[in-house]
């Protein structure tokens, strides 16, 4: 983050990307994303990434965020990482097993 107007006014850069999760360990908040001080932080980037003409960019799951920085301008964000949608998917699917061998349900 010290050097994103630098980066900002480097020649051949159209756009930067903020990983939210790294910058909260780098600011000591390991595995708090959505603290607020960076939440600011990100917010802020994404400003000055918008205002110097680039690209501005986001990974986060979290959908206000995922809407700020929207509304902020920034033309692309990832709102979901395929580990995550993995366990949600075997999680939901064993819960359901779960269920229908519980239940005496037939296989399907």
């Amino acid at each position: 983050m010290e050097a994103l107007d630098e980066i900002l006014k480097s020649d051949g850069i159209d756009g930067v990307f903020l990983g939210p999760s790294d910058l909260a360990a780098d600011m000591g908040h390991i595995g708090q994303a959505g603290a607020a001080e960076v939440k600011e932080t990100v917010l802020g980037a994404i400003r000055k990434i918008v205002t110097a003409g680039k690209a501005g960019g986001i990974l986060t799951l979290d959908p206000q965020t995922q809407t700020a920085c929207r509304d902020l301008g920034a033309t692309f964000i990832a709102t979901e990482i395929d580990v995550t949608l993995f366990v949600r998917n075997i999680r939901e699917a064993a819960k359901g097993a779960g269920e229908r061998l519980q239940n005496g349900a037939a296989p399907r």
